[in-house]
This record gives structure tokens, sequence and C-alpha cells, in this order.
């Protein structure tokens, strides 16, 4: 475990302690320090030296005026971490920083559902591990809590793939973070992707979407099936770049 990554550590593992609890109070709680350990982690990313993070980050002064303001501190990763950030939508994050903030200075009657303090929970562990290159739940695996959470998962994982051919077949774009929509859309056009698939990715990332910024209660049922689709289509675009790179 590397020191710097323990404060963010800490606060995931008291978050997934209080979550597992269950009650209304809880769930506050684990939302909360999930918001704080994501901030946390940013904050502490995007400080490491050079030598560290093998990349440059933001001048001191620049890092500092951004630590006050959350959407600047996003924007901040944004610019100097964008290849950490794959398979990650720095909008859900924005958004549940958002809910956290209601929770935070109105929490007299307000609740938090379980898909949503699941769901903060997956997309926090995502960011831990690409940040800091390390695999928050390796000793003890940290299993999604909601069909929410574990479509947050599936397309993370299909991102990850859909990345590798993007870049390999746009190397001009290799430095760049492409939005999954048109990155889909563009593989689509140079028949990396047949429409048929790009349409089932387009679908399916629309409901975890829907998912993701839910208001109220999700369709379990239509979440669960589009998390199916995301496995059965990563399944076949590791395929597709097995054969790539394997030529």
């Amino acid at each position: 475990m590397k020191p710097w990554t323990s404060g963010p550590r800490e606060l995931l593992e008291h978050a997934i302690d209080h979550f597992k609890k269950g009650s209304a109070f809880d769930h506050r709680i684990a939302f909360i320090s999930i918001d704080n350990a994501v901030e946390l982690m940013i904050k502490t990313y995007l400080g490491l030296p050079k030598r560290i993070r093998n990349t440059d980050g933001p001048a001191r002064r620049k890092l500092s005026d951004a630590s006050n303001s959350f959407p600047e501190l996003l924007d901040l990763l944004d610019e100097f971490g964008a290849e950490k950030i794959e398979g990650i939508n720095l909008g859900d994050i924005e958004w549940y920083h958002r809910i956290r903030n209601t929770l935070y200075h109105d929490g007299n009657g307000v609740t938090v559902d379980n898909e949503k303090v699941d769901s903060y929970l997956q997309i926090s562990v995502i960011l831990f591990n690409s940040l800091f290159n390390e695999d928050f739940s390796a000793e003890v695996p940290l299993e999604p809590a909601s069909i929410v959470g574990e479509i947050v998962i599936r397309s993370s994982q299909l991102e990850h793939n859909l990345n590798i051919l993007y870049k390999e077949h746009f190397p001009e774009n290799r430095d760049r973070k492409v939005p999954i929509i048109k990155a889909v859309q563009n593989l689509s056009e140079k028949g990396v992707l047949s429409e048929s698939m790009a349409k089932q990715i387009k679908e399916a990332y629309s409901t975890r979407n829907e998912a993701v910024h839910s208001a109220g209660q999700v369709n379990a049922q239509t979440v669960k099936q589009a998390a199916e689709k995301l496995a059965e289509l990563t399944s076949e675009l590791v395929k597709k770049v097995a054969m790539l790179l394997a030529v």
C-alpha cells in the first residue's frame, strides 16, 4: 500500500462499514464518506510529485485555488489526468457530489437509496484503482450490492476495451479522452464495429446513464438486461482487441 493512498482508503472503508449496516442514517454517512474519499483522492493524485505520477501536474497555486471548488477540481483532473479516468464519467461524480451537498447541509429527513450509494461506491473504487494503480478490493473483493452498481462496473469494463480499440485505430487521438458515444460512432463508421453492435452499446449506455442519474426508483429488470448486454458486448470487444494486438 502506497502511503499517500491511506487517507482515501480509510474513508472508503469507513463508507463500506456504514453501507453494510443498511439504515437510512448509515446510507447518508456512507455517501458523504464516499464523496469525501473521491475529493481527497483527486487532490492527492494531482498533488503528487512528478516522479511518482510520471506526468506533469498543475502548479501548486492552481491546485490550491481549485481545491475550494469541486467542479474546478474535476476540470483539473480532466486536464492533468485524462488517461486516468478511463471508464469514469466526471459528470457522474459531479452529480453525486451535489447529492452529497444536499445530504450534508439538509440532512434532516433527506435519504439516499441503496442504488445511489452502491453506484457511487463502485465509481469511487474504479477511480481509486486507476489513480493509484492499486487494487482497493484485493484482500476483500467488493461485490456490487445493486443492479445499478453492477451496470457501473460493466460499463467501465466495456469502455476499457473500447478505448484500446479506438487508440489502435485512431492513433492521432491516443493522448485525448474521447467521449464513449463518439468513440463508438467513429469505430462504427470505420467498420470496426457493426452498426448493430454500435446501436446496442448506445442503448445500453443510455440505460446506464438513466439509472445512475435517476432521481427515483429505477426499473431493475431494464437495468439488469442492459448490464447483461454490456457484459456480452465486452466479451465481443475483448476478442476484437485480442485479434488486433496479435497482428
